[in-house]
């Protein structure tokens, strides 16, 4: 789901079906700053890439 803004775009939820490490999740986003946290090889990357293609 996006909010278009004039000045940017707010992704509010992300979700991840048969995507790499993911069978299958769901990410929901605030708005303002939003950090990824977790171990090594994790799946941090994928989403930060997946919500990359997104907007």
């Amino acid at each position: 789901m996006l909010e278009v803004n004039k000045q940017r775009i707010h992704i509010k939820k992300l979700g991840l079906k048969n995507y790499k490490k993911f069978q299958n999740v769901s990410v929901e986003f605030s708005q303002g700053l939003n950090v990824l946290v977790g171990q090594n090889n994790a799946g941090k990357t994928s989403i930060q890439q997946d919500s990359k293609r997104v907007s």
